[in-house]
């Protein structure tokens, strides 16, 4: 008969199971964005700055939930504008740098293709 009895409906294990809050899940958007952020700072010099960074934030405001935006959300989302602005500053300053020695390029292009045409 003592094997067989079942715990008592107020037992503490199951006051203990009311109590415990239910195990906090990630945001996927937040990762997303904190991903996205690191990785717009790492291609910086190729150009894909500028879509990953934009994606960094949008990912960073869809991650918002009611009007408050987790830590990691917001990491991402500054990441991600570090990483768009830099890759624009970066495009405008290549921009203009051949832009100002564009009669070189010409050129140095010139005599190159007819030291190859002239070897032919």
């Amino acid at each position: 008969m003592y094997n067989n009895q079942q715990p008592n409906p107020g037992s503490w294990q199951e006051e203990e199971q009311r109590m415990t809050p239910p195990p906090k899940r990630g945001n996927a958007f937040s990762s997303a964005s904190m991903t996205a952020g690191t990785l717009s700072l790492f291609f910086l010099v190729s150009g894909l700055s500028f879509p990953v960074g934009a994606l960094g934030i949008l990912f960073a405001l869809l991650s918002r939930k009611g009007d408050k935006m987790d830590s990691q959300a917001r990491l991402g989302c500054i990441l991600s504008s570090i990483g768009l602005c830099l890759g624009i500053a970066i495009f405008i300053y290549a921009a203009v740098t051949v832009y100002q020695n564009f009669p070189e390029f010409i050129q140095q292009y010139q005599q190159l293709y007819e030291m190859y045409q002239g070897g032919m």
